[in-house]
């Protein structure tokens, strides 16, 4: 009966010590994409993490102040690299995962300018 104890004694010790060190994990919520367009949202969301006096506004390349701009930095795939990939950009702060999910959207989509 003594065995019997200790044996469940370290069953339930030994249970609650795997419980207690299980390794966390971040989950990845599934994001329903809206199909955001440039002039409805990215437009806003490039002005106003982007386009600073002293960014992609006036100062560095790409200017990104027209879509046209834009387009091409995502086409030739520095767009989504610094936005998307290394999330270089914006430089000096963080995009919400808001953003960052409709930015993703809006790039998987095509990068539309306007709503068909």
């Amino acid at each position: 009966m003594k065995d019997l104890k200790l044996v469940f004694f370290l069953f339930t010790l030994g249970l609650i010590i795997a419980v207690s060190c299980k390794k966390e994990t971040t989950e990845t919520s599934f994001v329903a994409c809206t199909s955001p367009t440039y002039e409805d949202e990215i437009k806003t969301l490039i002005e106003t993490n982007c386009n600073n006096i002293d960014c992609h506004g006036a100062r560095q390349q790409p200017v990104l102040t027209y879509y046209t701009a834009v387009k091409a930095a995502v086409d030739n795939g520095t767009f989504a690299h610094e936005v998307i990939t290394s999330r270089a950009m914006p430089r000096g702060s963080e995009l919400s995962q808001e953003d960052f999910d409709l930015f993703n959207c809006w790039l998987n989509d095509g990068a539309p300018e306007k709503s068909q």
